[in-house]
């Protein structure tokens, strides 16, 4: 039986109000210096209810990275409930001046990461141009793993981690698209999850029904698929927060 563990659609029923996320509801934010981009809770492009969060970039020239994060500590294998999903509808609109990835990444907090990163990746992907991004083994890169979805509406992403076996699968809007490993070096602990614009631009996302549960279980390796974060071409390096 599935375990909630986190779950948030933005919504005034929550507790949120529209206007500067700030530290509502438990979130935070880092942002690399050269640009501060707006965060906001908003209330005229949602996926379902009637509030989003909204991320918009300023379009300086020099990119940096902005990570807006929430605490969600969780043990996966010690709970007895090592397979865990992470769900959230996105949607990147359309820019002459896109940010390289848009992305949502589950982290390790309790790991030191690779020297000049923050806490430890395990899993993340996103939109990056015209591609799928997800995280490579090493943590320090995103992998073109196929075609985007579209960009100007939402679509479902869906991260299975299994924590047993130390493998995750990525599902848009209900398909399989990816299967790969996790980052190496993370303790197995989900400490928070970042909602990240890497290397911006002058573009705006929105995310939206961000829904985390645990339960038992494993990922199933997709005979077609294969150990596809093997074979991904190197997107970009992807930034973390010191």
């Amino acid at each position: 039986m599935a375990a909630l563990v986190y779950s948030t659609g933005f919504e005034s029923g929550e507790g949120y109000t529209t206007g500067d996320l700030a530290t509502q509801q438990g979130w935070d934010r880092v942002d690399d210096p050269e640009q501060t981009p707006a965060v906001t809770v908003e209330n005229t492009t949602f996926s379902q209810g009637s509030q989003a969060l909204q991320i918009t970039t300023t379009g300086d020239a020099n990119g940096g990275s902005t990570f807006v994060f929430h605490p969600t500590v969780i043990d996966p294998v010690g709970n007895g409930t090592p397979l865990v999903t992470i769900s959230w509808d996105m949607r990147v609109n359309s820019s002459n001046n896109p940010t390289q990835t848009w992305a949502l990444e589950a982290l390790d907090t309790t790991a030191p990461g690779s020297p000049g990163f923050g806490p430890d990746l395990i899993a993340g992907a996103g939109a990056a141009g015209g591609a799928l991004a997800a995280s490579d083994p090493t943590g320090t890169a995103f992998l073109d793993v196929g075609d985007a979805p579209t960009q100007d509406s939402f679509h479902n992403y869906l991260l299975t981690l299994d924590f047993g076996l130390d493998v995750y699968a990525l599902d848009v809007d209900g398909t399989r698209r990816f299967y790969g490993t996790f980052a190496a070096g993370n303790n197995g602990i989900l400490g928070e999850i970042d909602l990240v614009a890497n290397d911006r631009g002058g573009d705006t996302a929105f995310f939206d029904n961000i829904n985390i549960n645990a339960t038992t279980g494993s990922v199933p390796e997709p005979a077609s698929l294969g150990l596809m974060g093997l074979a991904g071409v190197m997107l970009m390096g992807r930034r973390r927060k010191a």
